[in-house]
């Protein structure tokens, strides 16, 4: 089982907030959001995480990696530019549709 994170919006409406960092990023009890979220994944058998990332990229995965400090396994999906809610899914359909996947808004 997979889950897809689309963590790759600028989140204007929380600015100033994310003005230097992502969205996902915004500490919840001194956590990231997007930490709790891989973490309930992996608690609930995901072992295989792709996150959708753009705007500010770097932090996520500086912050994440490959995912092995959070027993699971992070795919960075290469995308450059936004290309809308969906169109991650649209651009590895091929890769996904091997087995069922969780949509997770980041």
């Amino acid at each position: 089982m997979k889950a897809v994170i689309l963590c790759a919006g600028k989140g204007e409406r929380l600015r100033p907030l994310t003005d230097k960092i992502p969205k996902p990023m915004i500490p919840i009890n001194n956590r990231p959001m997007l930490e709790y979220i891989i973490l309930l994944c992996e608690k609930n058998g995901i072992k295989e995480v792709w996150i959708d990332v753009s705007y500010l990229s770097d932090i996520i995965k500086n912050y994440f990696g490959n995912g092995e400090k959070f027993a699971v396994k992070i795919n960075y999906p290469s995308n450059e530019e936004p290309i809308g809610t969906s169109g991650i899914l649209n651009k590895f359909k091929e890769d996904l549709k091997k087995e069922p996947f969780f949509v997770i808004y980041g």
